[in-house]
């Protein structure tokens, strides 16, 4: 079954590239039709998080590393790609936070919700790749996304530490166990109401 999932994967990869579709949009869809079973995504997992992690990821990172162009960061271009950095991080810390105080969690919740989706990993290198190679982005965009993959991504750790610390701790009530005596205070409360309604 693993092999007939990874043929299945390739042969999409391949279609895509042949068709003109980058070949990221092809695993995609190989993904998307799969059936989604529990075991199979398990064990999908733990065949190939070693390949993955080990091996594919960091040529994946040393490959967008070699195609970016660092000397468009230039003193002419700092303005605004330190604009697009602030106003990147502040859309998306500012957004999470306020929608999830909309959506009925805490200042210090929502906080760290937008900590947490302030964090873009791998999607932009992703993106970023793709734009510059089909000529959609320039070298300087494709940089500005890179820096702000490596500036969110570092500071996602920090910040959620700081974050989570100011949340407050919220005890769950006890569970009632069967046959166990009541307190004594709430057994006296209890005797007071029925002897009042008695009067």
């Amino acid at each position: 079954m693993f092999a007939i999932i990874i043929v299945v994967v390739l042969l999409s990869g391949l279609a895509a590239h042949v068709l003109g579709i980058n070949v990221i949009v092809g695993g995609f869809v190989a993904g998307a039709v799969l059936p989604a079973r529990k075991g199979l995504v398990r064990d999908m997992t733990s065949e190939l998080f070693d390949l993955t992690a080990i091996v594919l990821l960091p040529i994946f990172l040393a490959f967008s590393g070699l195609n970016t162009d660092f000397t468009q960061l230039t003193v002419a271009s700092l303005a605004g790609i330190g604009l697009f950095l602030v106003a990147g991080v502040a859309g998306k810390w500012a957004g999470g936070a306020v929608f999830s105080r909309l959506g009925g969690l805490s200042w210090a919740e929502g906080n760290v919700l937008g900590i947490l989706m302030n964090c873009r990993g791998l999607l932009v290198l992703v993106v970023a790749l793709i734009g510059v190679q089909q000529g959609v982005i320039t070298p300087a965009m494709q940089l500005g996304g890179v820096l702000m993959a490596l500036v969110t991504t570092i500071m996602t750790g920090p910040l959620f530490d700081w974050g989570i610390g100011k949340v407050p701790a919220s005890d769950p009530p006890p569970a009632a166990t069967p046959g166990k005596p009541r307190p004594a205070g709430k057994a006296k409360a209890k005797k007071k109401a029925n002897a009042k309604r008695v009067t």
